[in-house]
């Protein structure tokens, strides 16, 4: 009786074919056993978006470990590489001057 009503109620052409075939498919399989199989299809959907999520956070606490670290990494970077670099510069320079002297 409901079914009959929903489908006079609504006027989505491919909704009111859905109702049809629940109107035809009632006398065979009762409606509890249909929305059983939707109960475990909305479980495993919940599922799927709990691991989406999770991933999607184990992304993003990846990229702040990351952005966190950076200014270590530039710290060092600018305490040890370039004054090592720099005095590398230097004693080059002396070694061409010794070498051109020769």
């Amino acid at each position: 009786m409901a079914l009959e009503e929903l489908k006079e109620d609504v006027w989505f052409p491919e909704f009111q074919r859905l109702v049809d075939k629940l109107l035809l498919a009632m006398d065979k399989v009762p409606i509890k056993d249909v929305f059983d199989d939707l109960e475990g299809e909305m479980i495993f959907s919940f599922e799927q978006r709990k691991q989406q999520y999770e991933a999607m956070i184990d992304t993003k606490a990846a990229w702040a470990r990351m952005i966190g670290f950076t200014p270590m990494y530039a710290l060092i970077f600018m305490y040890l590489v370039i004054p090592l670099i720099g005095m590398s510069f230097t004693q080059m320079e002396v070694y061409y001057e010794q070498i051109q002297r020769l």
